[in-house]
């Protein structure tokens, strides 16, 4: 049987990690984004994806349950690092395309009426926080980030924070993290949702759902 690439399938395009070399267009973003926010979810949920930790909780449910129209604002915190040990499948994916990332979190962000998005990343791995930063920064030019995502009048910002290479293993901690709390007195929340950064809304997830499976899912459907 022959197997097709998906995570994988541009890391050997020319300078796969640039703008150009991703191909410039986030389609799957700017059909995100002519939708309907609640539609995006309930696509997201239709498909029954999970998440990718041990609980293997449905995305779209997750999602789902940030109250929208409650005019506050929301965040969304990227996992990106990556400290259990003998794990390696994050940064091989931000470092040959960061592009691809950036498209899932503008998607996300929109889903969940969120404005500003964190990319929570290892410390260790400066190389990988550098090309993310490029990345980042095509994007603003571009157009893709900003005050006006895409000409849509979204706007999102994105910034990529590096971590000082502790092992921090679940999701709360890490948007406890952002709000600069002592990790080792930071509880566990009841639920899916952690109110994180100065006690708003935020919603965790991590590279591989974001990436692949949330752009491959909305440009190509269920």
């Amino acid at each position: 049987m022959e197997l097709t690439p998906v995570l994988s399938a541009s890391w050997d395009a020319d300078r796969a990690w640039t703008l150009q070399g991703y191909g410039g267009d986030y389609a799957a973003a700017r059909k995100a984004l002519d939708m309907d926010p609640d539609a995006v979810i309930q696509m997201v949920k239709d498909s029954g994806l999970r998440g990718r930790g041990g609980a293997g909780f449905p995305t779209g449910n997750k999602w789902g349950f940030i109250p929208q129209g409650d005019g506050k604002p929301h965040y969304l915190v990227v996992n990106a690092d990556e400290s259990e040990p003998g794990t390696c499948k994050d940064i091989p994916l931000m470092l040959a395309n960061p592009h691809v990332l950036i498209e899932g979190i503008v998607i996300a962000s929109y889903a969940i009426r969120a404005n500003h998005a964190f990319i929570y990343v290892r410390g260790e791995v400066l190389h990988v926080v550098r090309r993310l930063q490029a990345a980042e920064k095509e994007a603003y030019a571009a157009g893709i980030l900003g005050a006006d995502v895409l000409g849509t009048g979204y706007a999102l910002d994105v910034l990529v924070r590096h971590a000082g290479g502790r092992f921090v293993q679940q999701h709360h901690l890490r948007v406890e993290r952002e709000r600069g709390c002592d990790l080792q007195c930071a509880l566990a929340p009841v639920g899916h949702l952690d109110r994180g950064r100065i006690g708003k809304l935020a919603e965790a997830d991590i590279v591989q759902q974001l990436a692949r499976a949330i752009v491959e899912l909305v440009e190509h459907g269920l």
